[in-house]
């Protein structure tokens, strides 16, 4: 009974990893989106300001879906972000900032709609995605008045983490071909990506927010 309890069972795992391998695929992309930037200068949440300082995100990526629910991939993004008092709640202070950022992240993704290698008829896919990994970042401040004495200046290049979360919409273009929509939130392990910190005050670390575009070349 034992030996055929065994056999039973190495037959149902071939057969589920060999239906796994038949629903896996692979998808590779590029996208190009937006960068804005939460912290010490951008303090409020205005429309005006954040179009007034949006800047641009470049972006590749690839990606290992598992099945029709379920992948797992990395990218690398490269943008920057600009910040400036007079658009917020200290105009007169006199401080503006331009800050390159580099990211490198792994992420996993799911569907809430069945996508992928075998559904060519669904046009349309609603997903959600997290990850995180390494962070660069070089902050060039400017200060157009004195130095406020309650900073401390960062003014170098730096490295450090961040995790990010988001949503997006993917549409089937043809047969091979996905163009995707989609908005994240990162949170960074770091309160200088504007070039400063306050003195012996808690603040919260700095954000970065993103809408992109992308498109991807499905691999069967």
């Amino acid at each position: 009974m034992s030996r055929k309890l065994f056999l039973a069972a190495i037959f149902s795992l071939g057969a589920i990893c060999t239906q796994a391998q038949k629903l896996a695929y692979s998808e590779y992309g590029l996208s190009v989106g937006t960068l804005n930037y939460g912290g010490d200068i951008a303090t409020s949440n205005s429309v005006a300001a954040m179009l007034d300082e949006v800047r641009p995100d470049f972006g590749i990526y690839a990606m290992r879906h598992f099945n029709d629910w379920f992948a797992m991939g990395a990218e690398a993004h490269y943008g920057w972000f600009y910040a400036n008092d007079e658009n917020h709640d200290y105009p007169t202070r006199g401080l503006s900032v331009s800050t390159s950022v580099t990211q490198a992240n792994l992420f996993a993704e799911a569907n809430f709609i069945r996508f992928g290698k075998y559904h060519y008829d669904r046009k349309f896919g609603l997903y959600i995605k997290a990850g995180g990994g390494f962070l660069a970042y070089n902050p060039t401040l400017t200060i157009s008045n004195l130095v406020p004495e309650n900073i401390d200046l960062y003014p170098n290049s730096y490295s450090g983490f961040a995790f990010y979360g988001g949503f997006g919409f993917k549409f089937r273009t043809s047969f091979k071909g996905v163009l995707r929509l989609e908005a994240v939130f990162h949170s960074t392990g770091t309160d200088h990506l504007d070039g400063f910190e306050y003195k012996r005050q808690l603040t919260n670390n700095d954000a970065l927010g993103s809408i992109r575009v992308s498109y991807s070349l499905l691999v069967f």
